[in-house]
């Protein structure tokens, strides 16, 4: 029987198949976690990573350097088969393969129902500050917006999609 040795400041706790069993519902699909989660969904046991655990139980140690990814993408699924070994490059890359993380949303500057601005004043924006005769307030003034605003769009923290 596999036992883990879960050593954090908090738990020096032994966790083996039997205990770790019983905190799931297997089904033909994902194995939905039923103890805590952490805040991005994960399964949570003795400070651990439920998911870790898991693949741990089923295929031995973890290698240095590795993370255990979800194909199926879901964080509380501790189902081994929907687990695999990648880096952190390969989670990114992951991450984005699937729609996640920080990618451009197909919701951003005009498109998005709550645009305040349009790409046309943006342009105009970034062109009147960049001239050095006004100031972010006085373009706000002229544009109808807030200075916030504008000092969002000219450091492209906004809009950052128009050139």
């Amino acid at each position: 029987m596999t036992e883990i040795r879960c050593s954090t400041q908090r738990c020096t706790k032994r966790i083996n198949e039997h205990e770790f069993k019983p905190l799931f519902i297997e089904t033909s699909g994902c194995w939905f976690w039923q103890g805590t989660l952490n805040r991005n969904g994960y399964g949570v046991l003795c400070h651990s990573l439920a998911h870790r655990l898991s693949w741990i139980f089923k295929n031995g140690p973890i290698p240095d350097g590795m993370n255990v990814l979800h194909k199926c993408d879901m964080p509380p699924c501790v189902n081994p088969q929907h687990l695999f070994l990648g880096t952190q490059i390969d989670n990114l890359a992951d991450m984005r393969n699937k729609g996640r993380g920080a990618i451009p949303s197909p919701m951003v500057g005009e498109s998005n129902p709550n645009a305040l601005l349009t790409d046309q004043k943006v342009r105009r924006i970034r062109r009147l500050y960049s001239t050095g005769r006004y100031s972010q307030r006085e373009v706000a003034l002229i544009i109808e917006t807030t200075r916030a605003s504008v000092c969002d769009v000219v450091r492209r923290k906004s809009w950052a999609h128009v050139q």
